[in-house]
């Protein structure tokens, strides 16, 4: 079958039916742009993933010595300062609590106020 002579005609086009506008045809296929807020939510989102990052290897090994420290002085109430992740409230936190003891059972550090996973310490000092 030969197309050739139907490739170059004008592309038809209705007299009573004006032709949409650039504007008006790209919205049509920008569905999300719909959605108030849409880009802000997934920009939070963004900044949350980032903060709840996985602590790299050196800030790993620093936490790891720091809590091997931590379980020499059991019995002695220290200043500890803890810089962890809230999946509370979605943000990074900063504490300065009493050190009481370490859960090995449920991989957690017991203070004073407050119990945290050691998944969510990004940094750890003793004051």
């Amino acid at each position: 079958m030969e197309y050739e002579d139907i490739l170059y005609l004008n592309h038809y086009e209705l007299k009573y039916h004006p032709k949409m506008d650039i504007y008006s045809r790209s919205a049509q296929f920008a569905p999300f742009q719909a959605l108030v807020g849409f880009e802000k939510l997934i920009e939070e989102k963004e900044k949350r993933k980032d903060q709840e990052k996985v602590v790299g290897e050196l800030e790993e090994e620093k936490i790891n010595n720091c809590l091997q420290t931590l379980l020499e002085y059991e019995k002695k109430d220290i200043l500890i300062e803890i810089i962890y992740y809230s999946k509370k409230e979605k943000a990074l936190k900063k504490i300065t609590d009493i050190y009481k003891k370490i859960d090995i059972v449920n991989h957690s550090i017991i203070l004073k106020t407050i119990t945290i996973p050691f998944m969510q310490i990004k940094d750890i000092k003793i004051i």
